[in-house]
Protein backbone atom coordinates (compact mmCIF):
# COMPACT_ATOMS: atom_id res chain seq x y z
CA UNK A 1 0.00 0.00 0.00
CA UNK A 2 1.38 3.47 -1.06
CA UNK A 3 1.47 5.98 1.07
CA UNK A 4 -0.84 8.24 -0.73
CA UNK A 5 -3.27 5.44 -0.36
CA UNK A 6 -2.45 4.98 3.12
CA UNK A 7 -2.56 8.86 3.95
CA UNK A 8 -6.25 9.00 1.74
CA UNK A 9 -7.64 6.33 4.14
CA UNK A 10 -6.37 8.23 7.26
CA UNK A 11 -7.01 11.77 6.32
CA UNK A 12 -9.43 12.60 9.36
CA UNK A 13 -6.64 11.51 11.59
CA UNK A 14 -4.03 13.68 9.44
CA UNK A 15 -6.36 16.33 9.55
CA UNK A 16 -6.88 15.87 13.51
CA UNK A 17 -3.17 15.90 14.17
CA UNK A 18 -2.30 18.50 12.23
CA UNK A 19 -5.28 21.03 13.79
CA UNK A 20 -3.95 19.99 17.02
CA UNK A 21 -0.44 20.41 16.52
CA UNK A 22 -1.21 23.75 15.30
CA UNK A 23 -3.15 24.81 18.39
CA UNK A 24 -0.20 22.95 20.09
CA UNK A 25 2.20 25.33 18.81
CA UNK A 26 0.09 28.37 18.70
CA UNK A 27 -0.39 28.18 22.41
CA UNK A 28 3.41 27.72 23.09
CA UNK A 29 4.04 30.72 20.63
CA UNK A 30 1.57 32.91 22.43
CA UNK A 31 2.72 32.10 25.59
CA UNK A 32 6.38 32.83 24.92
CA UNK A 33 5.28 35.70 22.51
CA UNK A 34 3.14 37.58 25.01
CA UNK A 35 5.24 38.55 27.58
CA UNK A 36 7.75 40.16 24.67
CA UNK A 37 4.73 42.19 23.36
CA UNK A 38 4.12 43.53 26.64
CA UNK A 39 7.54 45.09 27.42
CA UNK A 40 7.79 48.47 27.79
CA UNK A 41 11.30 48.74 25.78
CA UNK A 42 9.54 47.22 22.60
CA UNK A 43 6.29 48.84 22.83
CA UNK A 44 8.53 52.61 22.47
CA UNK A 45 10.06 51.96 19.45
CA UNK A 46 13.30 50.90 19.96
CA UNK A 47 12.87 47.24 19.16
CA UNK A 48 13.26 47.88 15.21
CA UNK A 49 11.89 45.07 13.49
CA UNK A 50 11.41 42.71 16.31
CA UNK A 51 8.06 43.80 17.47
CA UNK A 52 6.18 44.18 14.59
CA UNK A 53 7.13 40.86 13.76
CA UNK A 54 5.86 39.11 17.23
CA UNK A 55 3.12 41.68 16.68
CA UNK A 56 2.47 39.68 13.31
CA UNK A 57 2.92 36.01 14.22
CA UNK A 58 0.47 36.85 17.18
CA UNK A 59 -1.96 37.79 14.76
CA UNK A 60 -0.79 35.06 12.73
CA UNK A 61 -1.27 32.51 15.44
CA UNK A 62 -4.53 33.96 16.86
CA UNK A 63 -6.22 33.64 12.94
CA UNK A 64 -4.95 30.70 12.53
CA UNK A 65 -6.58 29.32 15.97
CA UNK A 66 -9.73 31.00 14.72
CA UNK A 67 -10.01 29.96 11.36
CA UNK A 68 -9.03 26.33 11.27
CA UNK A 69 -11.03 24.55 13.77
CA UNK A 70 -14.09 25.91 11.05
CA UNK A 71 -12.70 25.19 8.19
CA UNK A 72 -11.50 21.40 9.20
CA UNK A 73 -15.07 20.08 7.98
CA UNK A 74 -14.63 21.91 4.28
CA UNK A 75 -10.96 20.57 3.87
CA UNK A 76 -12.74 16.71 4.87
CA UNK A 77 -15.45 17.22 2.99
CA UNK A 78 -13.29 18.57 -0.22
CA UNK A 79 -10.85 15.50 0.15
CA UNK A 80 -13.35 13.08 0.24
CA UNK A 81 -15.06 14.23 -2.66
CA UNK A 82 -11.72 14.60 -4.52
CA UNK A 83 -10.75 11.31 -3.78
CA UNK A 84 -14.64 10.05 -5.39
CA UNK A 85 -13.95 12.48 -8.20
CA UNK A 86 -10.48 11.77 -8.98
CA UNK A 87 -10.43 7.60 -7.62
CA UNK A 88 -7.28 8.64 -5.92
CA UNK A 89 -5.13 10.10 -8.52
CA UNK A 90 -4.45 13.58 -8.42
CA UNK A 91 -6.70 14.59 -5.32
CA UNK A 92 -3.76 15.20 -2.99
CA UNK A 93 -2.01 18.26 -5.19
CA UNK A 94 -5.65 19.54 -5.06
CA UNK A 95 -5.76 19.29 -2.00
CA UNK A 96 -2.72 21.23 -0.91
CA UNK A 97 -4.42 24.21 -3.29
CA UNK A 98 -7.33 24.13 -1.42
CA UNK A 99 -5.44 24.14 1.89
Amino acid sequence: MSIIELSAKNERWIVLVGLALVVIIGLIATVQMGDRLMMVEFSDGSGGFTYPLLLFMMWWTMMLAMMLPSAAPAILTYAAINRKLLGGSGAAPRLTAFV
